[in-house]
């Protein structure tokens, strides 16, 4: 059987990078399709390979300015509320599971959600309460970089 209910909006939510590569991907194919003139894609081209040459733009650690120069003008991430985030992780994994595992996975997250999930969620609002000066996910994405940095993972 074949799913084709899919929610992007939960999937390219979660990885904004492959939703970035599929509309270039998009935009390419459909100026192909559409017969656009060469010296067009031909300067499209050119573009890609300047940025993908320029490591230097790539890399923070070539960067003039400090990792968090501009932490203090970011505004703070709100917490997500945990049914919708619940929510939003059933409609992206449905396409990929039989029915037995999606009713299954269900049952699974709403024990997690009316259980655990709300400890957590607690424990998470009070560590953001106590860093105002930053993001609840700050501290956790700059550790885990300077995990793989130093060639430790979590995983």
């Amino acid at each position: 059987e074949i799913h084709t209910k899919i929610d992007y909006s939960a999937i390219f939510g979660v990885i904004p990078f492959i939703y970035i590569q599929f509309c270039v991907a998009a935009k390419y194919l459909t100026m192909m399709a559409l017969n656009l003139p060469r010296p067009l894609i031909s300067n499209l081209n050119l573009c890609r390979r300047t940025l993908s040459d320029q490591s230097r733009y790539q890399f923070l650690q070539h960067s003039k300015l400090p990792t968090y120069y501009f932490q203090k003008s970011l505004p703070r991430l709100p917490i997500p509320k945990i049914k919708l985030t619940a929510s939003r992780f059933l409609s992206a994994v449905q396409p990929i599971l039989d029915q037995k595992e999606y009713d299954r996975t269900v049952r699974i997250l709403s024990d997690f959600v009316t259980g655990d999930g709300i400890k957590l969620q607690a424990l998470l609002q009070n560590y953001d309460n106590l860093n105002s000066h930053t993001s609840y996910i700050s501290e956790p994405c700059s550790d885990n970089n300077d995990n793989k940095k130093n060639g430790h993972s979590n995983g």
